[in-house]
């Protein structure tokens, strides 16, 4: 069984780096790790010194050239992620064949791979790790960490790619700078128009979680696929692997400012909702919260809806709830709706 191993991204915390890199060499050869980072990074790795591993420094700005024609929302991973993850891929795979690919991050740590690997021998679908895959979003696998046969994990990013390449200018068609509160108003609009609108940017443009398994899906199948869709085709081509399985992980979001870890999984709705409970300040808007309001609404339908197990994988109605669910959470969760003036369930 020959498996190989991206590690993608910007060189941040070479703690963490190391440690990956350390727990992947007890069971792969180094010689099949790819580390597929930008130029910018070549100093910030030189003290890891020779490690063994694979390393390719891309340049930053061939990625960037596709940026600008997309929203600020998560541009960045919708783009660069998937141009680091597909150039390592890419590269690692000109150089030998491959059974298997896992890819996953610079700045996360998994420590026991042993569940994954017996995971994506058993079964040909592909594998994500659970704590950013959310139950309560059609096609949303999380795109932290992804582990299967190595000709669907290339056509997946091949397929994400295309994907990228090809719509690039799709956003801006439609709406260009737009703010939090705009975004409130298209969220609680009443007008079919709107609505539409919304499906097809968060469907197409923005969730580059939902980017990655639905450009996937219609390659694999070979149509359009639907929300009607989710259970089935979610079922038969991804499986959730629970954090936990790692033994020890740490894992992190940028967008979200979380950090999640064996130790704080568990009681971080907690740590996020604090004995103080939750309050408007001077900054909140009628319609839509302050910033640190947002994120704590954001952080919270997170946690609450990060999958447990594949029967949690279940059918979701094809209405604005879903939509709003990830990127108006504050509309929909109890805890923050009562503090704004707006109705739009």
């Amino acid at each position: 069984m020959r498996i190989g191993v991206i590690i993608q991204g910007p060189i941040g915390d070479l703690y963490v780096l190391q440690k990956n890199i350390q727990s992947l060499t007890k069971i792969i050869d180094p010689k099949d790790i790819i580390i597929s980072t930008w130029e910018s990074s070549r100093e910030s790795i030189k003290p890891l010194g020779d490690i063994g591993v694979n390393i390719i420094f891309s340049k930053k700005s061939d990625a960037e050239s596709y940026l600008k024609n997309f929203d600020s929302l998560n541009k960045s991973n919708s783009v660069l992620q998937t141009c680091s993850f597909l150039i390592g891929a890419r590269t690692l795979t000109s150089m030998k064949s491959y059974d298997y690919l896992i890819k996953l991050r610079t700045d996360e740590f998994y420590k026991d791979w042993t569940k994954l690997i017996s995971n994506i021998q058993e079964d040909d679908r592909i594998n994500s790790c659970n704590i950013f895959w959310r139950k309560d979003v059609p096609f949303h696998i999380g795109d932290h960490l992804i582990a299967g046969r190595s000709d669907l994990i290339l056509n997946m990013v091949e397929s994400c790619w295309h994907d990228i390449v090809e719509n690039s200018n799709f956003f801006n068609k439609y709406v260009q700078h737009v703010d939090s509160r705009k975004w409130a108003r298209i969220f609680s609009s009443k007008e079919e128009d709107d609505l539409q609108f919304v499906n097809k940017v968060v469907y197409n443009v923005i969730c580059p979680e939902i980017r990655y398994s639905t450009a996937f899906l219609r390659n694999e199948t070979e149509r359009e696929v639907s929300v009607k869709d989710h259970k089935h085709l979610v079922s038969k081509y991804f499986r959730p692997i629970a954090a936990e399985d790692f033994k020890e992980f740490y894992t992190f979001s940028k967008s979200l400012n979380i950090n999640l870890d064996k130790d704080n999984f568990h009681s971080y709705e907690d740590v996020i909702l604090d004995k103080n409970g939750i309050h408007a300040c001077n900054e909140c808007h009628e319609r839509v919260l302050c910033a640190k309001r947002r994120n704590q609404a954001a952080k919270l339908a997170l946690v609450r809806n990060i999958i447990r197990s594949e029967d949690e994988i279940v059918d979701l109605p094809d209405n604005k709830k879903n939509i709003l669910n990830m990127f108006c959470p504050w509309v929909v969760l109890p805890e923050f709706k009562n503090l704004i003036d707006i109705d739009i369930i």
